[in-house]
């Protein structure tokens, strides 16, 4: 997986659900602040993250945080026909 980008398209739809991930030692968790904030913003349930249990505070401040929230890429539109 390469980057946070493909990690949120991973995690659109039933999977945002989970309330238990656990990606340590992944490429896509090497920057380990960013990779929480952006699991904390798309995941709501999340309920542990690698080894450590999820404070609901420490969700809220994610989710409130004013960076920008991490999405999935959106889809080229097409061309115009030649």
């Amino acid at each position: 997986m390469q980057g946070l980008g493909a990690l949120a398209a991973a995690l659109a739809g039933p999977a945002a659900a989970l309330s238990c991930v656990y990606l340590a030692g992944n490429p896509v968790a090497a920057d380990a602040t960013a990779y929480r904030g952006a699991l904390l913003r798309l995941l709501p349930n999340l309920e542990q993250l690698d080894a450590d249990i999820v404070d609901r505070a420490e969700a809220a401040r994610a989710r409130a945080a004013a960076a920008p929230a991490v999405t999935a890429p959106e889809p080229a539109l097409p061309g115009p026909a030649a």
